[in-house]
């Protein structure tokens, strides 16, 4: 199992790494005396203040003053931690990383994070498949009813958690994961039943990570009218509830929509920030395709942090109720903290 990657390795690629033909990718770049000129990816504009000099090894934006070197471009461009910067530019110039070796306990908490998030992908198709089969039929109504287009759901990888007590568990132990990987990913509870979904009768939004690589969670909104089996006598189910925090999930870190977002939020220079994740689609099904919501918590300064990663500016379109208008206020005063336009 892969560790920490070798310190020589990071900047041999480092050096030996075309950073013109990475950023090529994502602009066209002219020659410019000894250096490449181009329209930013980061910012939008009309008259090229991009820069690239590929003898140092260096970008600069002049209009967005964003710079640094390859990784930082990966990281920036592609909502990459460090390490995943390093493996995505070795796939790219086809080079073999050498990883040291992490402890026993290291390796046992790697293993254990890559086997939830293989649960929560697998969670994920299943929703996906139960949206499309027959018992689907009333949450497909319901997303008709909001005025959402198929392609828009499935562009949102949307599901629908059957109105069973163990459904999703049945799916995931046939899958090959065990019942605490279950329960640990936060899909099931246990109960006198034993363990429960966590999901049930619920159109089901997969939350991805920053990178859009992985799925770490999962919101469920239920369908009016339909009354669900196992809600249970004299219960009245919320009207949403949200995956807990888990050893891949901290909803203070996490926005939703993000990975669908960042191209535009970057093209924009602006990201919209609503509350829902309906809320969500429709902003991108109606073309604005800046928009992320929080994940049922307020926006925290790790939500700031994200988005100044992509945008200076983000604006806050929020319920226009009470509640709404106290967290605008919230949200207000820590732009101001963090040093975001707003």
């Amino acid at each position: 199992m892969a560790g920490r990657i070798n310190d020589e390795d990071v900047q041999t690629l480092r050096e030996r790494a075309n950073l013109a033909a990475v950023v090529s990718d994502y602009t066209a770049l002219k020659r410019s005396g000894s250096r490449l000129r181009g329209l930013c990816p980061f910012h939008d504009e009309r008259t090229p203040s991009f820069y690239v000099d590929p003898a140092r090894g260096f970008f600069h934006c002049f209009g967005c003053d964003v710079g640094g070197d390859v990784y930082d471009f990966l990281q920036r461009i592609e909502a990459l931690t460090f390490p995943e910067a390093v493996e995505r530019l070795a796939r790219l110039e086809g080079v073999t990383l050498r990883y040291e070796e992490l402890s026993p306990g290291q390796r046992r908490a790697l293993g254990r994070r890559t086997r939830l998030v293989e649960c929560l992908g697998e969670a994920s198709a299943f929703f996906r498949a139960q949206l499309a089969a027959t018992e689907g039929a009333p949450a497909r109504g319901y997303l008709v009813g909001r005025g959402l287009t198929e392609h828009i759901a499935g562009h949102f990888e949307l599901g629908w958690a059957p109105d069973s007590w163990d459904a999703t568990v049945r799916a995931l132990t046939g899958a090959g994961f065990s019942q605490q990987e279950i329960a640990d990913a936060g899909l099931a509870t246990r109960g006198q039943r034993g363990l429960v979904d966590r999901f049930r009768g619920r159109v089901i939004f997969p939350i991805y990570d920053s990178s859009g690589r992985d799925v770490v969670a999962f919101g469920g909104r239920i369908v009016p009218g339909v009354d669900l089996r196992t809600a249970g006598r004299d219960q009245r189910p919320p009207k949403y509830i949200n995956s807990p925090e888990t050893e891949v999930y901290r909803k203070s870190r996490v926005l939703y929509g993000l990975n669908w977002a960042r191209a535009e939020i970057q093209r924009n220079d602006t990201a919209v920030v609503v509350e829902g994740y309906l809320d969500v689609i429709g902003m991108h099904q109606a073309g604005a395709r800046h928009t992320v919501a929080t994940c049922g918590t307020a926006l925290t300064g790790e939500h700031f942090g994200q988005l100044e990663k992509f945008a200076r500016r983000v604006i806050l379109a929020l319920d226009a109720d009470a509640a709404g208008y106290q967290a605008a206020d919230r949200a207000r005063a820590l732009a101001v903290e963090q040093g975001v336009r707003e």
